[in-house]
């Protein structure tokens, strides 16, 4: 088969369904990000305690028991806040710099049988030369 009978069909699968593929792949990857850092639950739990640690009270008239467990309670909520804050940050970076460079991947994409061309007759001036 000759080489240069391929090109059509390249070009044809390139702009077709390896764009499509690309975007299926793209949004996956995105799900992926999102799910990975758990975004939606770690805001639907966002007052939740750390590791669900906290201080029962049991009741009756021991203020030092009552204030402890007021205590303990909050710092843990406190540490869990500050801990889902920098993973939810952390998964929005993440997943902000993947969309972004998605986006550039689209323009290579879409470019890149002229990258191609332009490198071949890059080569050939050079191997003529």
């Amino acid at each position: 088969m000759n080489f240069l009978s391929i090109i059509p069909y390249y070009f044809l699968w390139h702009y077709s369904q390896g764009l499509l593929d690309y975007f299926k792949v793209w949004k996956n990857l995105v799900w992926f990000l999102w799910n990975f850092f758990s975004i939606k639950i770690l805001v639907k739990t966002f007052f939740t305690p750390f590791q669900r640690l906290k201080e029962t009270y049991s009741g009756g008239l021991d203020l030092e028991r009552f204030a402890t467990s007021i205590l303990i309670t909050t710092l843990m909520r406190l540490v869990g806040m500050i801990i889902r804050t920098a993973i939810i940050i952390f998964g929005l970076i993440s997943l902000t710099v993947f969309i972004i460079g998605g986006l550039l991947g689209i323009v290579v994409w879409l470019f890149l049988p002229l990258i191609i061309l332009w490198l071949m007759f890059i080569s050939l001036i050079a191997l003529i030369k």
